[in-house]
């Protein structure tokens, strides 16, 4: 099992992303909301709000038939695919994380760029059953204001399997609104720039 190369839909408002329906399979999918529903991995980052949500960065110890996700060969076909689009090479540093999101959990706006930030990231969305009541969609954001109708800002649904890549930037704000009903959990990759280990 792996990962195949994703579609890339490119769009440029509010700052460029790519969205990729069906960067993972629906039974790939479905096997990784069952482990993470079932693992006790999750902690809350030191200086984190409660409703940020728990996180695990995931090193090791995925079950056998989810061992492909952090694979050196996944990593580096990520790496080429985003090289392909960006024109960006990538350093050796590579994070993957895992996210939960239950019920009155979601993220304030914000950037995620610093002097030791990654400088693209993907995220995939690993969702049951999702319907708008749920709530938890991401939103990227066109400033840091928090009027979500304002022209210019973009709405995701976190559907099952769909990913969305961005790079890190001082202008790259998103959000993720609170999650309604039911737990709303992501898969993260983050690469890093030459020189940042």
């Amino acid at each position: 099992m792996n990962i195949a190369e994703p579609i890339a839909i490119e769009r440029h408002d509010p700052f460029q992303h790519l969205y990729s329906p069906g960067f993972l399979s629906a039974d790939v999918c479905a096997t990784i909301y069952d482990y993470f529903e079932n693992t006790d991995q999750w902690h809350l980052p030191e200086g984190s709000a409660p409703d940020d949500g728990p996180i695990w960065f995931i090193n090791s110890g995925l079950p056998d038939e989810l061992e492909f996700l952090g694979t050196d060969e996944t990593i580096a076909a990520l790496k080429s695919w985003l090289t392909g689009i960006y024109g960006v090479e990538f350093g050796d540093k590579c994070e993957l994380i895992a996210n939960k999101m239950s019920t009155g959990q979601g993220v304030r706006p914000h950037t995620d760029f610093h002097d030791a930030a990654p400088s693209h990231r993907i995220v995939i969305f690993i969702t049951r059953d999702w319907s708008w009541e749920a709530g938890g969609e991401l939103w990227l954001l066109k400033s840091t204001g928090k009027q979500l109708d304002r022209a210019g800002h973009v709405q995701y649904p976190p559907l099952a399997g769909d990913a969305i890549t961005f790079g890190i930037s001082p202008q790259s704000y998103h959000t993720v609104q609170l999650c309604n009903q039911g737990t709303r959990y992501s898969l993260t990759y983050s690469f890093y720039p030459h020189g940042v280990n």
